[in-house]
């Protein structure tokens, strides 16, 4: 069967890790301010970007160095007043 898309590359390994751990099966998606999202959709790599930026912030502000997940409470999740969204999946 043909690829469909034919920038896709035919053996597989599409997606870039990030370090040694395995990626999620699931996808997150978040909604951004669109001058954000009009920035991030100019990156030639934006999906390795924005895993690479995610990554970095989760261990920097969530992981305390003995590995276990910070139980902070004060993150205040913003609230998107568009349709602007971006999702960390294969380009």
């Amino acid at each position: 069967m043909p690829l469909l898309n034919p920038k896709q590359k035919s053996q597989g390994g599409t997606f870039t890790q990030v370090g040694d751990e395995p990626l999620s099966k699931q996808v997150v998606g978040v909604r951004l301010p669109a001058s954000i999202h009009a920035l991030i959709q100019t990156l030639p790599n934006r999906t390795e970007w924005l895993r690479r930026v995610i990554v970095e912030a989760a261990q920097r502000e969530l992981v305390h160095s003995n590995n276990q997940v910070s139980e902070r409470t004060d993150y205040q999740p913003a609230i998107a007043k568009d349709d602007t969204t971006v999702h960390c999946s294969n380009d």
